[in-house]
């Protein structure tokens, strides 16, 4: 994975990024390694003691989170939407709620899950 893809994957700005797999590599938990198929790019890695590392950590709050929600009828998530619009600021509407399905997602995962 890429520094550039760690910062989209995580919504985080790719120097805040850079700054933390600086010091996870310093503690040897990740490896820089230039790719094999782009000369230009970065692949970053865990090592094997980042591996056992992250085997020993509770899930992330947020991945629970979105979890539970997915579990949730189709129903009861169109009103949590509803809801969490209210609260959202101005201008955020065009985006679809994390754990809406955007209008092809359904037929590419076989189906909704209500």
């Amino acid at each position: 994975m890429s520094l550039s893809e760690v910062s989209e994957r995580t919504a985080t700005d790719q120097s805040s990024v850079s700054v933390v797999v600086r010091k996870l590599e310093e503690k040897g938990l990740v490896q820089k390694r230039t790719s094999s198929k782009d000369a230009r790019r970065l692949e970053l890695s865990l090592t094997a003691r980042g591996k056992r590392l992250s085997e020993k950590t509770p899930p992330a709050v947020q991945d629970l989170l979105i979890q539970s929600i997915a579990s949730l009828p189709i129903h009861d998530r169109g009103l949590l939407a509803g809801l969490l619009d209210r609260i959202t600021p101005p201008g955020s509407e065009d985006q679809p709620m994390f754990f809406e399905e955007s209008p092809g997602d359904a037929s590419k995962k076989g189906g909704s899950h209500d």
